[in-house]
């Protein structure tokens, strides 16, 4: 069992009742598993048991509900058991509380720096998208009291936050992509190798591969998660799978020091390198983002900047976002 089952499990079978009987006139909350884990993005294994996974679950409620429910909420949620179908959950304090009873403003200040939805293009274009995602991942469980008439004001963020950036922000943060892509990878790493800066390479090509997963999470309209889940999460979003192959293929290629002797090498990593471009260039021209014909994403990074329509935020620079 993952985490988001186990924890969807103990919230019905364990949590809720106890948390009722201790609060029955609460309006509503809405109950799920979210934040930060692997468990929230539902790529948990065994390795990932190691710390703070287990039995445990999240209780949102409005501020106004929290500042009269929630120290008594988090009092009877404190006395559930521990263990359940033979787990136990180890907290880990560096981490934060990730289970409990929370407010509203409190949780998505934590992701976003502040209690709500961003109100402009520069708060959205300000928040790393891992927070994003961090922010919306996992699973709302049940929203108790909706019967009733509750609005739960935590589902209404979320929501929010799911229907992706505005559009000008989105060609930004697009925009930016490619110009990293066309600086790390087209054009730093082969002069890097020419120099015999294996070193160099190596960080030119992994920010052209950082770039290039960011650039198609913007395209797919979904956040990008922390690196190391970034390709993982990737393989499971339709229409990627060709892209996440040549990914596999440049990875798994000779080093970047046998490049620096090997001439073979070489044109088969800046082949690949050339192939991812041109996966990210098919995208930009389906969606009408850039009709240029150049396989150098530069040109293609400065057309899909030109079509924003926000004038502050297509005059700053090309790498910002």
């Amino acid at each position: 069992m993952n985490g988001l089952g186990l924890a969807e499990k103990y919230y019905f079978d364990i949590g809720r009742r106890p948390l009722l009987d201790a609060c029955p006139d609460v309006p509503g909350w809405a109950a799920g598993l979210a934040g930060e884990g692997s468990d929230c993005l539902g790529f948990d294994d065994e390795i990932s048991r190691d710390h703070d996974w287990g039995p445990g679950f999240c209780i949102w409620l409005n501020d106004e509900d929290f500042s009269r429910y929630g120290e008594a909420l988090q009092a009877a949620y404190d006395s559930l058991p521990a263990e359940f179908m033979g787990f136990i959950r180890e907290n880990m304090p560096l981490a934060g509380r990730r289970v409990g009873v929370f407010s509203t403003s409190d949780y998505y200040k934590r992701f976003l720096g502040r209690p709500g939805l961003p109100a402009t293009n520069f708060e959205w274009l300000n928040i790393p998208e891992e927070y994003l995602a961090v922010a919306v991942s996992g699973k709302v469980f049940e929203v108790y009291g909706k019967d009733a008439g509750f609005e739960s004001s935590f589902c209404a963020v979320r929501e929010g936050i799911l229907n992706f950036y505005p559009e000008d922000v989105r060609r930004k943060k697009i925009a930016a992509d490619l110009a990293r892509m066309a600086r790390e990878g087209q054009y730093n790493y082969w002069r890097c190798l020419e120099r015999g800066e294996a070193a160099a390479a190596y960080m030119a090509l992994s920010g052209y591969i950082s770039s290039a997963i960011k650039a198609i999470y913007l395209l797919k309209k979904r956040y990008a998660p922390y690196y190391k889940w970034a390709l993982r999460g990737l393989r499971e979003v339709p229409g990627c799978s060709e892209f996440c192959s040549i990914i596999d293929r440049l990875v798994s290629a000779p080093s970047d020091m046998a490049a620096l002797s090997d001439a073979n090498v070489r044109e088969r990593k800046l082949a690949l390198i050339e192939e991812i471009a041109g996966e990210i260039i098919g995208e930009l021209s389906a969606q009408g983002l850039s009709r240029g014909k150049e396989s150098f994403l530069q040109s293609h990074a400065e057309e899909v900047l030109a079509g924003i329509s926000d004038k502050e935020l297509k005059s700053i620079h090309i790498l910002a976002g």
